[in-house]
Parts: structure tokens; sequence; C-alpha cells
């Protein structure tokens, strides 16, 4: 089996598997140009793809606020303050091939006029560490040249309130779990602040959603995902058989699950 360099996921296999079913999206794993096996346009220069089969059409734009074009900004009061933290944390991700320390000789050569700095801010996290946040639009602009054509969708109160009310209907406890996936990165680098990272994540994990609901065929079941929290209601004598077949089919396709954030249980009208 073949793990693409900077991913966790088992692209090709998942590619294979996916081609049987003919799904709409699956050319963007392995086979595309731009694939999650060779690495994803950001969306500046080269527009967004369109997946209709997949999400309806983007309609209605954010205006981004205005700022004054500087391709080198300067640091975040945060990110300034934590620059110990910030470079601890770089190192880690070095080590793991998804980042590089460069020089701005070299960089120029290479990227010339296309080059942008953009200011790190951190958050603090409450393990004591901080997460790094690129701010892609004030200053560098890069995500004012982003463009999404497709409309992503996340769950909201009306996905919640189904399971809610499968669970009043039936008169039966549903068993949840929830879990948090690891590490969310696209390209082998930290991509927060990127307004096309959760473009790519969202094509990404739902081509993987969509495994996983042919692994379980027609058991009945929820999954609701938002960023890397991922959530599961399970109903019916079998309801723990399915668990562990759709945790099993994560884990069989590479998916980095944090398993020191999983919580779970039986519950009828609370699910969080």
């Amino acid at each position: 089996m073949v793990v693409d360099s900077g991913q966790p996921f088992l692209l090709r296999l998942l590619s294979q598997w996916l081609e049987v079913f003919e799904d709409p999206d699956v050319a963007c794993l392995v086979n595309a140009t731009d694939s999650f096996a060779t690495g994803v346009n950001v969306g500046v220069g080269d527009p967004l793809p369109r997946t209709p089969q997949v999400f309806p059409p983007k309609v209605k734009h954010w205006k981004l606020d205005g700022t004054e074009f500087n391709p080198i900004a300067d640091n975040y009061m945060s990110g300034q303050l934590s620059a110990k933290e910030l470079e601890e944390k770089f190192r880690e991700e070095e080590a793991l091939g998804r980042m590089e320390p460069s020089k701005m000789s070299v960089l120029r050569a290479r990227y010339g006029g296309r080059l942008r700095v953009a200011a790190m801010a951190a958050i603090s996290k409450p393990d004591g560490g901080v997460r790094p946040l690129h701010d892609a639009t004030h200053s560098v602009m890069v995500n004012h040249a982003i463009k999404y054509r497709d409309q992503l969708q996340c769950p909201g109160p009306a996905e919640v309130a189904a399971v809610v009310r499968e669970a009043v209907e039936t008169r039966e406890a549903v068993f949840c779990v929830s879990a948090d996936i690891r590490v969310v990165w696209i390209n082998k680098v930290g991509t927060f602040g990127v307004s096309s990272a959760p473009y790519w994540w969202s094509k990404l994990f739902a081509l993987i959603g969509r495994f996983v609901g042919h692994v379980m065929q027609t058991a009945a079941y929820w999954h609701l995902v938002y960023v890397d929290d991922l959530h599961g209601a399970f109903t019916g004598p079998l309801k723990f058989e399915l668990l562990w077949v759709w945790l099993l089919a994560f884990e069989v396709i590479g998916t980095p699950f944090g398993y020191h954030k999983f919580k779970g249980g039986t519950t009828g009208m609370k699910l969080f």
C-alpha cells in the first residue's frame, strides 16, 4: 500500500474503491493535475474547481475587509510574544515534513513578485501550546484572490434535530460517539487562515465519508462532521457493532484520530 508524501490517508486505495462506485469527485484524489497526492492549488491565479454533483453553486461572496497591500507583513503582537512557542511548533512540523525553513533570497528567486509573507498570530490552546494562524487576508490580500465556485455545507441545528427526533420517535437510546481528528493539514503546510484550506478539506473528507458510507451499506446511522470534529450516532439492536464497523472504516483509510479526545455514550434527547 502506498502512502503519498505529506498525507496520512491511503489516497490510492481510496481512489480505487471510489472509482468502482463512480464517485463524481474521485479524480481529485490522485488523477487530477492538482490532486491530493501531488498537491492542490491555493486558488490564486488558478481558480478553484467546480463539482456540481457534490456541492451546490456558490452564489454569494463575502466582501473582505479593505486593507493596504503589503506583500511582507509584520507579525501580530500575539505572534511576537509567542515567537519561541511558534518556532518550536514549526520545528515539530518540519520534522514531520509539513514545513521547511528557507531564506528570503531563495524565496524571491523561486516566486518572484508572487511572494507573500503573511502576518502570524498565535492562539493559545488549553494544553499550553499555541496554534499558528496565518492572516492571508490583511496586507498580503491572498484571500481576496480566492473565489469559491462550490458552496460548502456544514451540519447545523436541523441535522442535530433530526438525530434527536429519531431518538424520540423510536423511544430508544441512541449511542453517540464524538471524535477529534488529530491533525488537519493540506499540501504539507499549516494553512489556518488561508480561505481555500477548508474547501480542500471538505472535498477530501467528503470522499472519505462516502467511502465509509459504502462500507456501512444500508445500515441506519448518522455522522456529522464540522471541521475536524466528527460525531457518529447509531441506533437499533446492532448499534454497537455498527459503531465498530464505522470506526474501522475510517481507520482503514488512514484517518489520524486523536483518541484521547474521544467521548460517547447512550442518550435520548441530549446528544452533545
